[in-house]
């Protein structure tokens, strides 16, 4: 049986570009670069934008359409049932 996962995270909702990478990696053009060398910046200026209300309106709008299309067309399981399947 195969598995999709469908992975957001909450901040992704509100906010958009690379969050904490810019503690482990150059941010060029808003974009990840290369690794930084340690020790690392545990200061580094947050490089993430806020989004507006009609983006984080849109990605909820999808968001939403993926869930019901999975409720619809696929068998939705949580890690427990994954669990229960190992057995």
């Amino acid at each position: 049986m195969p598995f999709i996962t469908t992975l957001i995270h909450e901040n992704n909702f509100y906010r958009s570009g690379e969050g904490l990478s810019g503690i482990y990696f150059e941010i060029n053009g808003g974009r990840r670069g290369d690794p930084l060398p340690a020790p690392w910046n545990l200061s580094a200026p947050d490089p993430t934008r806020l989004r507006g209300a009609e983006k984080h309106a849109a990605i909820w709008q999808a968001y939403e359409e993926l869930v019901a299309y999975a409720a619809a067309n696929l068998t939705v399981v949580t890690s427990e049932d994954i669990v229960a399947m190992a057995k």
